[in-house]
């Protein structure tokens, strides 16, 4: 048989806005590659085997929600000038204001986050949301989608605990004493995967002055056929020193994927086929550290790929390099402390319109 020729990895610098604008989106709303849902090109959703309703023949609709009257006037957000708004069009302009108005501040300020936006220094973590609400705006989030976001991502990665993460004996790059540590559970058919792979590697390459180290771990799901056998691939290339070499090439030929791919890309690498064709068995040192990370996986209550920890904290908005950074150094510097004495200020107001309809933030004090 003829081999293929294998895709090389990506070499450029990835586009910061395209990182970020995918990645977030691709893994934030669709919460990654499951049993369910292995991608845009994965396997179909698993049938129930429960029959359908059918539907009766006059449904009477019900009347359209209507908008609450809001109570507290929008700020005007063009005064939040650490924060680079020039991309939102003014309707959203004005939302991003409303929601300002309404959220409270991430730390323990007795203010909005409106206020804390308008005061540099009040709370650094105010201004990490702010710029995760621009994006979700930018990218055209808005009600409920944009409430999902705040309360199954934001807060929740801010305000987790840590996990227990078993980190002996695992594969890593970076210095093995760290400052910062970033854990990632993967497919390596996970089209999500594909995304965050890069990403995680362009944030640990941002931190500068900071000692970075990154993990990765495997949680294979059933619903892709050959990820089992790409992850002991990685382990059995850890045995020559050639993981991360592999790691690459194998989502760089994601599209290709087949029982023979390991295979060629092993032999691109100049590997002692032997020893990787035997360290490659099920029964072997490579599959056992797989399993264990698949039991761990487990035991943490994962259900997707990918799944992100940094210092052991649960990391759930979408693996954008700058928010991964963000998060990094909320958990060095523990920034929830409100600092009061930088309130100079009181936003100016806009008026009591109240925000696009159906967009009525999440997670704050709304109206």
């Amino acid at each position: 048989m003829q081999s293929p020729d294998l895709i090389p990895p990506v070499r450029q610098r990835l586009n910061r806005v395209l990182v970020l604008s995918a990645c977030l989106f691709a893994v934030s709303v669709s919460g990654g590659c499951s049993k369910k849902n292995s991608g845009p090109d994965g396997a179909a959703p698993e049938k129930t085997g429960l029959t359908p309703l059918t539907a009766p023949s006059r449904v009477e609709a019900p009347p359209p929600p209507q908008p609450k009257a809001r109570t507290t006037p929008c700020l005007d957000a063009s005064s939040f000038k650490n924060l680079n708004l020039a991309k939102l069009p003014p309707d959203m302009l004005k939302e991003f204001g409303c929601i300002a108005a309404d959220e409270l501040c991430p730390c323990d300020c007795p203010a909005s986050l409106g206020v804390c936006l308008a005061n540099p220094g009040m709370c650094n973590r105010a201004h990490r949301l702010g710029r995760f609400i621009n994006v979700l705006l930018e990218n055209k989030a808005a009600g409920d989608q944009l409430k999902e976001h705040l309360t199954k991502g934001f807060f929740p990665t801010y305000e987790s605990k840590q996990a227990d993460l078993e980190l002996d004996n695992v594969a890593f790059t970076g210095p093995a004493a760290a400052d910062v540590t970033i854990v990632e559970f993967l497919d390596f058919q996970c089209p999500y995967c594909r995304l965050t792979f890069p990403a995680i590697k362009m944030a640990a390459e941002q931190m500068k002055g900071r000692k970075v180290k990154v993990v990765l771990k495997h949680f294979p799901l059933s619903s892709h056929p050959f990820s089992d056998l790409f992850a002991r691939s990685f382990e059995a290339a850890r045995e020559q020193k050639k993981e991360w070499q592999m790691a690459e090439l194998l989502f760089a030929n994601q599209d290709a994927a087949s029982p023979e791919l390991p295979v060629l890309i092993a032999q691109k690498l100049g590997m002692n086929m032997d020893k990787f064709k035997s360290d490659l068995q099920p029964d072997g040192q490579p599959a056992a550290r797989v399993e264990r990370n698949k039991l761990e996986a487990r035991r943490l209550n994962l259900d997707s790929t990918p799944s992100i920890f940094i210092n052991n904290y649960p990391f759930k908005i979408g693996a954008s390099p700058d928010f991964i950074q963000d998060r990094a150094e909320d958990i060095l510097e523990g920034d929830r402390k409100c600092n009061e004495a930088a309130r100079k200020i009181e936003p100016p107001v806009i008026g009591g319109a109240a925000p696009t309809a159906g967009a009525t933030p999440a997670g704050g004090v709304g109206p």
